[in-house]
C-alpha cells in the first residue's frame, strides 16, 4: 500500500466574466466560435455540484454546439488550474456568443469554452477545498 491521496478540490469565490473568440484558419475550413458568460459559485450546501445554464436567446449560438460547449466546461473542471485538483461547486451560465455559417462546428465551440475556462481560472478568485476526514 501506497501514501493515502486527499481529495481537494478548488472552487470559485466570486463569480467571473468571460468573453472568449476561437478562430482557426489554415487554408480550408476553419473553426470560428465565440462565448460569452459568467461563472460563479454555486451556494455552500451545493459545492460537490457542476451546473450550466444555458441563457442564450436567438440564434447567435445554435443549440446543436450548446452540448459542445456544456462538454468543454465539464472537461475543463476534471483539472483545475490553481492546483491541478478538479472544480467543484461551479455555475457557468452561457449568454451570448457567435458563429460562421461555415466554420462554426461543435468542436469549435468545446475548444472555445476550455480557453474560457482557461481565462476564468486567471481572472478569477479561487481557493482549495479541503475534505473532512
Amino acid at each position: 500500500m501506497g501514501k493515502p491521496t486527499v481529495a481537494f478540490r478548488e472552487q470559485l469565490v466570486k463569480p467571473c466574466k468571460f468573453d472568449f473568440f476561437h478562430k482557426k484558419q489554415s487554408g480550408g475550413r476553419g473553426e470560428y466560435a465565440r462565448v460569452i458568460g459568467v461563472m460563479e459559485p454555486l451556494e455552500p450546501h451545493d459545492n460537490t455540484r457542476l451546473e450550466f445554464i444555458d441563457a442564450t436567446t436567438g440564434t447567435n449560438v445554435p443549440k446543436p454546439f450548446v452540448p459542445g460547449i456544456k462538454r468543454g466546461f465539464i472537461d475543463s473542471c476534471q483539472k483545475g488550474m490553481t492546483a491541478g485538483q478538479k472544480v467543484t461547486g461551479v455555475r457557468m451560465i452561457l449568454q451570448d456568443g457567435a458563429n460562421h455559417a461555415v466554420d462554426s462546428s461543435e468542436w469549435a465551440f468545446y475548444q472555445a469554452c476550455q480557453s474560457a475556462f482557461q481565462d476564468v481560472c486567471e481572472d478569477g478568485v479561487w481557493q482549495i477545498l479541503e475534505p473532512v476526514m
